[in-house]
């Protein structure tokens, strides 16, 4: 993969981000993942409790990529790429704890979030579909969405790691 760019994270060193993920993280539909706790409001009561969805995002993006180098060719591992930095997009505030307040899950607002708006644009002028990006990250019927959604996952395992 052609990295343009590198980002430090605490837990897994420096992550190389390529032109199209650039596009994505630069939005300000993925940046609002910075002001959103990866625990809830769990860091109200533990002060070590800071990490961040949009830091588990780039996370389970370098995750998810690794799982995937050995089994898919660079074009599709990409795109597992993409649909793992985009997973928790659709997470409201206080994540896990706001959904059933409001009703949807946090998948089928992710969904909403790359049907509309800036990320659509991002994604397509990078060559991507939206639609093939939210199949691979909340769907079930392409393998490609077990790397990043199943018992053992990228998800899963940069959680577990933060």
């Amino acid at each position: 993969m052609n990295f343009v760019k590198h980002v430090y994270d605490n837990v897994h060193g420096y992550i190389g981000l390529t032109e199209a993920e650039v596009s994505v993280v630069d939005t300000p539909t993925f940046q609002r993942l910075r002001r959103i706790s990866q625990l809830g409001p769990a860091h109200l009561v533990y002060p070590g409790a800071t990490h961040t969805r949009f830091a588990h995002s780039l996370g389970a993006m370098h995750l998810a990529e690794a799982l995937a180098r050995s089994a898919l060719p660079e074009a599709d591992a990409q795109l597992v790429r993409l649909a793992a930095l985009l997973h928790d997009v659709g997470h409201p505030p206080f994540s896990h704890t706001l959904e059933a307040t409001l009703g949807v899950g946090h998948e089928r607002m992710g969904r909403a979030v790359l049907r509309n708006g800036e990320l659509v644009d991002a994604l397509s002028a990078a060559g991507y579909s939206p639609e093939e990006v939210a199949e691979v990250a909340w769907g079930h019927k392409r393998p490609e969405s077990l790397l990043i959604s199943s018992p053992l996952d990228a998800d899963r395992l940069d959680y577990l790691l933060r």
